[in-house]
């Protein structure tokens, strides 16, 4: 395990995917690092954006981590990350983003880079490495 400290651990994690299968994937890797307290899970960025706008005096309540897919019904990530972008929320320094996408499109991977809201870029699946690495590298940030 990544050495950062014995006491340290996220406090809450979010996961915004519709794939209801990548969930329970990706929320047992992520509790087997033992770095997360709680995971928050979203199955569209209109969902994720709504409990952000009602929490948005709270910041205990917000994820300090956010795993955001590209594709999703009804607000895709594109479109959460602009909407999170324009009411603010980066601003006020709550979350973290990493796009986790099944998408490889160097496109893609471009424009991700233009939202100052996005930390990194991941290909499903994310490998508990991966979580291992994304979470020593936030908590050793603080």
């Amino acid at each position: 395990m990544i050495a950062v400290g014995e006491d340290k651990k996220i406090n809450i994690i979010s996961i915004i995917d519709d794939d209801i299968v990548y969930q329970v994937l990706a929320s047992k890797i992520i509790r087997s690092t033992e770095l997360v307290s709680e995971i928050m899970q979203f199955y569209d960025g209109e969902e994720a954006l709504d409990y952000f706008q009602k929490n948005v005096e709270n910041s205990s309540a917000w994820p300090e981590i956010i795993f955001l897919d590209l594709n999703m019904p009804y607000m895709d990530g594109w479109q959460f990350l602009k909407e999170f972008a324009e009411r603010g929320f980066h601003g006020k320094g709550l979350s973290t983003i990493y796009i986790v996408s099944s998408s490889n499109s160097e496109i893609d991977k471009q424009k991700a880079k233009e939202f100052s809201e996005v930390t990194g870029y991941y290909i499903k699946p994310v490998l508990k490495e991966d979580y291992l690495k994304i979470f020593g590298d936030h908590l050793r940030s603080y």
